[in-house]
């Protein structure tokens, strides 16, 4: 346990967020395929994905015309988000580093 604290204290802010959002991305990934789990809040945990993936196609002109289209994009949305949500922890680890670095001077 005490190796544990000193290596999670040696670690940058950006650091933590992105193994915090690997482990949230790893357990959204995984109640995505319980058949048992069915809410509406894993709907808007996979909807962020879907929506962010779906604009970089729409950005890059690659939007399939095919009417099954969405359903593709979800499940690569499903399959990418452990690495959605680790971007989206470095990401918010680097703005809290960058306000407690500016607050702390």
């Amino acid at each position: 346990m005490r190796k544990t604290k000193q290596f999670w204290g040696k670690l940058k802010y950006w650091q933590k967020g992105g193994v915090i959002g690997l482990i949230f991305g790893l357990i959204v990934f995984y109640f995505s395929f319980s058949p048992f789990y069915d809410s509406p809040f894993l709907i808007i945990l996979i909807a962020l994905p879907y929506l962010s993936f779906a604009t970089i196609l729409w950005i890059l002109n690659a939007l399939p015309n095919d009417p099954l289209a969405p359903e593709g994009i979800v499940v690569i949305a499903v399959y990418l988000s452990p690495i959605f949500y680790t971007l989206l922890g470095i990401l918010i680890g680097l703005i809290i580093g960058k306000i407690k670095k500016k607050w702390l001077r």
